[in-house]
């Protein structure tokens, strides 16, 4: 995170470095890296980590670099001893319209444009919504989960996001207010013969 970190866009340069730019507003050129994992790494001038690897459990902000991937691996965990269960994610992207607008894509196509390495062979996309200009995309695990006598944690649903290449200045200012949100929910397996049932009693608890 950087919270005093404007919302730029950081162009590469022909040989593949970053130019030092003043990423935290606060007058001084700041030295930008990637590492071998596509994570961004901000310095101050006096050595000091300004941006570092994201976390799982926090919210992250990012200064893009279109083309640039980015580590984010959502993943869910049951816990220990836990009941059969079934388990999905939801993954919420703000500014839909704009988002929609900028990409040029179906509302399907919208996470992947952004997660291109969506791991399909462990998660379903079962569909999508629109909210408030919130688009939500659900996904299920490809089966039912019972946890053993230690935590089980689940294949991320992928594990990079990367801003497409391709996008004018124009289309990137429309997207530069985007925030990605996911969620995970599980419940019991145990009442229900089918995910159908599972998740629909699940919405009537939640009030959706």
């Amino acid at each position: 995170d950087c919270p005093d970190c404007e919302d730029i866009v950081i162009k590469p340069n022909e040989d593949g470095t970053y130019p030092d730019t003043d990423v935290d507003g606060d007058g001084d050129k700041d030295k930008i890296e990637v590492d071998e994992d596509g994570n961004i790494i901000i310095t101050d001038p006096d050595g000091n980590t300004i941006v570092t690897e994201p976390s799982k459990t926090d919210g992250n902000e990012y200064n893009v670099v279109p083309g640039q991937e980015y580590l984010k691996d959502p993943t869910v965990t049951v816990k220990a001893d836990s009941e059969e269960s079934y388990v999905r994610m939801l993954v919420e992207i703000t500014n839909y319209a704009e988002v929609k607008a900028a990409l040029g894509v179906a509302d399907d196509k919208i996470l992947s444009t952004f997660a291109p390495d969506l791991n399909t062979a462990d998660w379903t996309q079962q569909g999508t919504s629109v909210k408030d200009d919130v688009l939500t995309v659900e996904f299920w695990y490809k089966e039912t989960v019972e946890a053993g006598k230690t935590d089980v944690e689940l294949p991320a649903l992928f594990e990079t996001f990367t801003v497409p290449g391709t996008l004018t200045r124009d289309e990137l200012q429309a997207i530069a207010g985007m925030e990605m949100n996911v969620y995970g929910h599980a419940i019991q397996a145990v009442t229900f013969d089918t995910a159908e049932e599972a998740w629909a009693a699940f919405g009537e608890q939640e009030g959706n």
